[in-house]
């Protein structure tokens, strides 16, 4: 028996380390988008870029539980990654769109896979802005949806980690990333060219420091309180995505 897993977490978890291994992974999958896309989660963010690395040491040590053998992923028992791996992005990949939020996997590098968290709403208000459309089309994306958008990113993140598993990276970081990520475009253009940032914040700002100051403040604010919801009010993940209204205002406020 499989150990099935989503967005309220483990509802039923067989004996045996097979299982024991898929839920730990689900679990630390979870733990790794709420520490990272929280912003999103909250409906304040329009994506957010992040890497997950399954680690077994220090996260079994937290929850004391025994490691796996030698042949399993990272020590997770059962657990020898590809397969694992698959069916853990294809739950939450069909699972998160009907809370607002879609998940797009950019690149693996060695041990870790990049993923982007997004709603798609909220990308698209992004790229309705005609600076923004056209600061990503001299970097060449194809502009004619949210998806194309992130097919062109998908390209530019393999080309810097390398086509290949444990390749090093080849070329420069797409910082231009920064504006899906709900950076203003000023901030992003400001640190492509060097220029002096007036305040540093979740990212360097390079316009007014008291805007960038409340941006920092609010996103912060959301973040904090979806992380204390899922790590000491106990919430489940499902539990922290709100079926109420997104808050679009994110470009003037955070």
């Amino acid at each position: 028996m499989a150990v099935r897993c989503g967005l309220d977490g483990v509802r039923f978890c067989a004996q045996g380390d097979s299982s024991l291994g898929e839920a730990i992974l689900f679990q630390q999958f979870c733990d790794c988008v709420v520490r990272s896309a929280a912003g999103v989660i909250e409906g304040v963010k329009p994506a957010a870029l992040f890497n997950f690395i399954p680690r077994s040491e220090e996260w079994l040590d937290k929850r004391s539980i025994t490691r796996g053998s030698d042949a399993s992923w990272y020590g997770i028992p059962g657990v020898t990654g590809e397969r694992e791996i698959r069916s853990l992005l294809a739950t939450y990949g069909c699972e998160l769109p009907s809370y607002g939020v879609k998940l797009a996997t950019l690149s693996r590098y060695s041990d870790r896979l990049a993923l982007l968290a997004y709603r798609e709403d909220m990308l698209s208000q992004v790229l309705a802005d005609a600076d923004v459309r056209a600061f990503l089309a001299s970097y060449g994306y194809d502009l004619t949806s949210v998806d194309s958008v992130i097919s062109c990113l998908r390209r530019r993140m393999t080309a810097f980690y390398g086509a290949g598993c444990g390749r090093r990276p080849k070329r420069e970081f797409p910082h231009e990333v920064g504006v899906l990520l709900g950076y203003p475009l000023e901030d992003v253009q400001g640190f492509l060219t060097g220029a002096e940032a007036t305040v540093r914040g979740s990212w360097k700002a390079y316009g007014d420091a008291g805007a960038a100051r409340a941006r920092f403040h609010r996103l912060a604010k959301h973040e904090a309180r979806c992380r204390a919801r899922y790590y000491q009010e106990g919430a489940s993940f499902g539990e922290l995505f709100s079926p109420g209204p997104l808050d679009l205002s994110y470009k003037a406020a955070g």
